[in-house]
């Protein structure tokens, strides 16, 4: 849970989500408090606030997670830093 809630960025946290999916595949229990702690996780965070759709499920987190952060890389304009208004 710590790395995911100290990514190195929000893309990092996909490779997260899967391994933790594979490896609570027996434990739906906690698939179910994981997917809830980490989107209000990814919701609270400054940084990069994404919202999120409630779910129960790991995979279909990650599944929404990934397109979230496709969706903001193509608005996102070519030639402009991050966190820099209008490239300066």
């Amino acid at each position: 849970m710590f790395r995911i809630e100290h990514p190195g960025s929000p893309e990092a946290i996909g490779g997260l989500l899967t391994l933790l999916d594979e490896g609570l595949v027996e434990r739906p229990d906690l698939r179910e408090m994981f997917s809830r702690g980490i989107r209000a996780t990814l919701m609270r965070k400054a940084e990069y606030r994404i919202g999120l759709p409630r779910t129960d499920d790991l995979q279909e987190l990650n599944v929404m997670l990934a397109e979230r952060l496709e969706a903001r890389r193509k608005e996102r304009p070519k030639g402009k830093p991050r966190g820099e208004p209008n490239g300066e």
